[in-house]
């Protein structure tokens, strides 16, 4: 398990997160939510190490998406000591109970009743379905009730296992007294591998975020939703920071101004989302929006038109955009330490292996820039991309 501390001025509040790269991407196919399942169980169980944390008024959270499993722990400063280690105890060691098992079972039925009448939820699986011919009867990452009321402990203890694997989990902790982890973190570490015998490298994988739900009013009564997917080439030769300097370009106005430009001759435009998205061994980009209803075809129009000019622009323009990409992505990096709930969540934006950098280059190398101005072009050309507009 990778570990990353950062001391800083005493605020009154601790944070550590734990990130495993390993979400429901990888649950069996007959097994759809076992991972998700999982995640609940950890934090809602009837467990000592919970009620530890509690007592000392700690809260914390978990986040099932389709690549990564997140618990995160928010706490005093003064019990962060104790609180971190109840913590990890929980995440690497706590055996549920068939109880446990039962209760959470009930509680995930229920998510995905609620969830399955959420239309942007729809759409979304909807546009992945149409993007790579799979679509599925049942919710991604929760799975179906059906599935999830026939799950066993086996089935829980099997997912622990794959989850626990230390080389899946980078653990973040900030607060003005976390040294004390470098040893904790190297005892789990002997232990787990000691426990299950097994150090072959961990699967890490993109974020998979949500789209923004948020209604701004318009002056058109009907609301269109658009999905942009897009593949990136050869993904797994490439440098990951080029494939960063790539999303920073299409989610800031560093240099190509893509949400600026489509507000100004789009009307109604709510919100932009860029995401990656890993489909077995390969990346895509997908853009996500809601637009007013009649504005749907002007903006899918006017988005080709702008993710074309990628594919005309200079060569020494692409190098001038590479330098500033890349200068973000430093930036971005240096946000992780930035406060306590900011930085445990600042890499959220970044693709696979991103929190595994610990050290980037002072200047920006020639093959990563070729490698940037290379994905640069390829969306640009827009082979092969798929999109969908549903209203």
């Amino acid at each position: 398990m990778y570990l990353r501390t950062q001391k800083t001025q005493s605020s009154g509040v601790a944070g550590l997160c734990v990130k495993f790269h390993r979400g429901a991407n990888l649950d069996p196919k007959d097994k759809i939510g076992v991972t998700h399942l999982v995640e609940h169980i950890l934090l809602h169980a009837s467990s000592p190490y919970l009620d530890n944390i509690r007592t000392a008024n700690g809260e914390f959270q978990g986040e099932t998406t389709r690549s990564e499993t997140s618990f995160i722990l928010l706490c005093p400063s003064e019990v962060f000591k104790s609180c971190a280690e109840n913590f990890l105890n929980e995440i690497f060691f706590f055996h549920p109970s068939k109880k446990d098992l039962e209760d959470e079972k009930s509680t995930v039925i229920q998510e995905i009743r609620e969830y399955s009448h959420d239309s942007i939820s729809v759409f979304i699986n909807e546009a992945l379905a149409l993007a790579f011919d799979e679509r599925q009867g049942h919710d991604p990452i929760m799975g179906d009730s059906h599935t999830v009321s026939s799950f066993s402990l086996d089935d829980v203890f099997s997912s622990l296992k794959e989850l626990r694997k230390v080389q899946n989990a980078v653990c973040y902790a900030v607060g003005d007294d976390v040294e004390f982890l470098h040893k904790y973190v190297e005892k789990i570490n002997t232990n787990i591998i000691l426990s299950f015998g097994n150090k072959e490298e961990g699967l890490v994988s993109p974020m998979f975020h949500a789209l923004s739900t948020e209604q701004k009013k318009s002056s058109d009564p009907t609301i269109s939703s658009i999905s942009f997917i897009f593949p990136l080439p050869d993904i797994a030769s490439r440098d990951i920071i080029a494939t960063s300097m790539l999303l920073t370009l299409l989610t800031t106005n560093r240099g190509f101004n893509l949400k600026g430009e489509l507000r100004s001759v789009v009307d109604g435009i709510y919100d932009i989302i860029v995401r990656p998205l890993l489909y077995g061994d390969k990346c895509f980009i997908q853009i996500l929006t809601n637009v007013g209803g009649k504005s749907a075809s002007n903006f899918v129009t006017m988005l080709q038109q702008k993710l074309r000019s990628l594919s005309n622009f200079p060569a020494s323009e692409l190098e001038a955009l590479a330098e500033t990409q890349y200068q973000y992505v430093h930036f971005r990096q240096s946000l992780l330490f930035d406060g306590v709930q900011k930085s445990i969540r600042s890499f959220s934006h970044m693709p696979e292996k991103q929190e595994s950098i610990i050290e980037l280059p002072s200047h920006l190398d020639i093959h990563i820039k070729a490698n940037f101005i290379e994905l640069v072009r390829s969306i640009g050309e827009e082979k092969n991309s798929v999109y969908t507009v549903q209203q």
